[in-house]
């Protein structure tokens, strides 16, 4: 009896070693695979939900270009900016269409000098001073063809100055900023 007892103990301890080694391993193996399968469940659900997404947005987009083609139009139908590729070249046009405008009356420019653009409500200010001569029968004509030109242009910090207080036709010195607007680049 103590032989059949030690006999069933041995069995017992060589099934429950058995069992110890095979189960070990294979949760060991099993473990790390059910933990990347649930990853991998939660990264193709997070992908489900991207791809949702992006569908939507590509769904948006025939609205968005018609959109964008819309305010092409508008913008192209802004008049009254300057022209030119760059900054520079609508620098240029402006005080080109000054010395135009001031030779016409009988005035000469002494200089021009460009001031660096800046940005102003989604437009560049494209900027020049002027130091000229005028007549003054000629100056108020003057201003009135700078600010109704097209494109438009504004005159500002304007000072004027005579040495002859006297005469109706005297020559005026006129310093002047004038400036206009385009689109940016």
């Amino acid at each position: 009896m103590m032989e059949d007892r030690d006999a069933l103990l041995r069995r017992g301890l060589a099934v429950g070693l058995l069992l110890v080694l095979l189960l070990v391993p294979a949760f060991l193996i099993l473990s790390p695979l059910t933990v990347s399968w649930q990853e991998r469940g939660e990264r193709i659900d997070s992908a489900r939900h991207l791809l949702a997404a992006y569908r939507t947005q590509a769904a948006e987009r025939p609205r968005l270009e018609a959109r964008l083609k819309d305010l092409k139009q508008q913008d192209s139908a802004i008049t009254g900016l300057l022209t030119g590729a760059s900054d520079d070249l609508a620098e240029a046009t402006l005080q080109a269409d000054i010395r135009h405008m001031v030779e016409e009356v009988g005035g000469e420019i002494h200089s021009a000098q460009p001031v660096k653009s800046s940005n102003e409500a989604g437009f560049k200010r494209v900027e020049a001073r002027f130091d000229l001569t005028v007549k003054q029968p000629a100056l108020p004509g003057l201003l009135t063809r700078i600010e109704t030109h097209e494109p438009l242009l504004f005159a500002d910090r304007v000072q004027i100055e005579t040495s002859d207080l006297t005469g109706k036709n005297q020559t005026l010195s006129v310093k002047l900023s004038i400036y206009g607007y385009r689109r940016p680049s």
